[in-house]
Formats: structure tokens, sequence, C-alpha cells
């Protein structure tokens, strides 16, 4: 079991004591909780601070825009935790659907209800690493969010090697970052 804190309203100190009680990741970091405040670093400056918290980005534009996306890749690259908040109407066109007992607007990427409160995103994991690589010009570090943060965050806590040597060719992919279009794209790497 994974303990993570997210749209939360808690303090530095709050946060201190969660992660001293075993929270080990932030989730949906900036998203229903305080921002990265000078007088008052919340969630997310607790997390940065502590160096050894998770913390889980939505990178699709909408829940946190690209250039605080970068500069937390850029604070804390190591903890960086790429998430998709994917919902219900994730690879359906845009339009209205049902979610929970409400509806939900499905329209460029992000889900919101009628109120308009931002209620999820249809963007997939894979477009969230190419949006972060492509904003930050750091497609190792984005890939590395999207492929190997997430199974420290499972306890899978081996080294890099183990998750490549023996393994057929068949199941690893390559990356490739072509800057002069800022596009990421992968291919199997067999």
């Amino acid at each position: 079991i994974t303990v993570c804190l997210g749209h939360s309203s808690a303090d530095e100190k709050s946060c201190i004591s969660a992660f001293d009680q075993g929270v080990s990741m932030l989730t949906h970091a900036f998203n229903a909780m305080p921002g990265l405040q000078h007088r008052a670093p919340g969630p997310v400056g607790a997390a940065i601070n502590n160096g050894g918290i998770s913390i889980g980005l939505i990178a699709d534009g909408i829940h946190v825009h690209p250039n605080i996306a970068v500069l937390l890749q850029r604070l804390a690259s190591n903890q960086l935790v790429l998430v998709s908040d994917a919902i219900a109407p994730y690879g359906l066109k845009d339009g209205k659907y049902p979610w929970d007992k409400r509806l939900v607007l499905s329209e460029r990427g992000s889900c919101r209800l009628e109120n308009g409160t931002l209620a999820g995103s249809t963007v997939s994991l894979l477009e969230a690493c190419k949006n972060l690589a492509k904003w930050s010009g750091e497609p190792s570090s984005a890939i590395w969010s999207a492929t190997v943060a997430p199974r420290f965050v499972l306890g899978e806590e081996k080294k890099l090697d183990n998750f490549l040597i023996g393994q057929s060719l068949n199941h690893l992919l390559r990356w490739k970052m072509n800057f002069e279009h800022d596009e990421l794209s992968w291919q199997r790497a067999a």
C-alpha cells in the first residue's frame, strides 16, 4: 500500500508530519492544494524539501502550466512521477459524458463538471511524457518520470540495469526526440 497526500490544504508542518508517518507521494501536485508560496511552502514545497517524497504531476498543460511543470522538473527531477489523471471519457471524442452521478464535459484533453470545475483529463501518460519532453527540452528526464520513477513509488527499488539486462528487445522501447519539431516518439527496440 502506498499512502499519498493530495487535494489537501495542509500546511508545511502538517505535510512534514504526514511524511514522517509514512506518506510517500504527493498526488496531483498543485491541484486542489495551495501553490508554492514564498512564505508558505505548502505540500509541494514540503515534498521538494524532503527529497524522498515522490511528486505526481499531470503534464497536460491544463492542470499545471507548462512553465511550472518544467520548474518542478528542474527542482525535483528525481522525485517527479508523471500521472495521467485520465477519467472515463479517455479515448472518446469531445462531448458530454455521464461520470459518477454527474455530467462531465470533455474538451481538448480536459474534463470539467458543468460548473467549470476541473475534473480530470483525457491525456494519456504517453502524451504527458511527450508534453514534458517538449516543454523542458529534457526528454530523458521526462521518460524517466513516466517509466522508472513509478516503479520506485511501487517499491521496485532495483537498479536501472535490472530493468534492462536480460530483457527481450521485444519488451523494450527506443525513444527518440526530434528537437526540430519538438516531438518525442518511440518504437520497439527489436
